[in-house]
Formats: structure tokens, C-alpha cells, sequence
């Protein structure tokens, strides 16, 4: 008798679960998706000091933002959320872009916050995302071992999967 209740409420906890998901329109997912993927190949670029690649890659996630913004209407209830989400991001940015040293580090922290959230919140991607407490850092990437991409000296290995 206890197995079947246990079996029942596991199952009606996984129906809530599953139907409280977010619902993207194909579109957007994919084009969420590409913007975590930007975002994992800045985060290892800089993780691994390859200057050239960082610019680049700056430039191909600013541009993934950009036509992730374009794509939001396609999901109007969240739209405000995504909006709100997107625009921070490519602010940090394009801000983080044009600065260097410490405050480049702090303008890619914001954004990679916000960047966090599409992960966390509308569950796009197949990323980790991981915290670093000694710099107060999450950022997305792929793989177990942390590449902590703000402070890779001196926090390289610094960090945890929180999801």
C-alpha cells in the first residue's frame, strides 16, 4: 500500500513538474540555445587566455543576442522576461567589449548572469552552470572540471555545478 502512494505521488509530482515547464516556440529555443553555445565558447576562450578568440568570440555572442531579441515575440506570454533578460546581457556586452582588465571582468560577470538565467529558468542548452564563491562568478560551460573564465590565474579550478 505505501509503495502504491509513494508510485502516485512520484508520478503526480512528475505531471506538475512537466507541466509547469516554460513552453518556447522551436525558434526561440534554438535561438537560446545558440546564445549558451556563444557564451561557452567565450567563456572558454577567455578561460584559456587566447586574446584573439575572445574578440571574435565577443562579436559572435553579441551577435546570438541580438537575434535571440529578434525572436522573442514568438513566445508572447514571456516576452517581457526574455526582453528584460536579452537587453542586460548585450548591454554588459557591448559595454565588457570596449573595456579592459577589471572592468571588462565585472561587465562579463553581468552578463553572464543574465546568461545563467536563460539556462536556469527556460532550461535551453546542454551546459553546466557553475559558481566560483571566491569571486562571486557563475558562468555556463561544458564539462565537469570548472574553467572559471573571469579569474582563470588565480580561480582557474574555482568553482561547482549548481546546475
Amino acid at each position: 500500500m505505501k509503495k502504491r502512494v509513494c508510485v502516485a505521488l512520484l508520478l503526480m509530482s512528475e505531471l506538475l513538474f512537466a507541466s509547469s515547464r516554460i513552453r518556447l516556440n522551436p525558434v526561440l529555443k534554438q535561438a537560446l540555445a545558440s546564445v549558451l553555445e556563444a557564451a561557452t565558447q567565450l567563456q572558454e576562450a577567455l578561460h584559456d587566455g587566447e586574446k584573439e578568440k575572445v574578440e571574435e568570440r565577443f562579436d559572435v555572442l553579441i551577435q546570438e543576442v541580438e537575434f535571440a531579441k529578434d525572436k522573442t515575440g514568438l513566445s508572447p506570454d514571456i516576452q517581457p522576461h526574455l526582453d528584460r533578460i536579452l537587453n542586460a546581457a548585450k548591454i554588459a556586452l557591448d559595454v565588457g567589449r570596449r573595456e579592459k582588465g577589471k572592468k571588462r571582468v565585472f561587465y562579463l560577470k553581468k552578463a553572464y548572469k543574465n546568461i545563467v538565467q536563460l539556462r536556469q529558468v527556460y532550461r535551453v542548452g546542454k551546459q553546466r552552470v557553475f559558481f566560483c564563491p571566491k569571486d562571486k562568478a557563475v558562468w555556463v560551460q561544458k564539462g565537469w572540471r570548472p574553467k572559471n573564465p573571469f579569474h582563470p590565474r588565480q580561480y582557474g579550478s574555482c568553482g561547482k555545478v549548481i546546475q
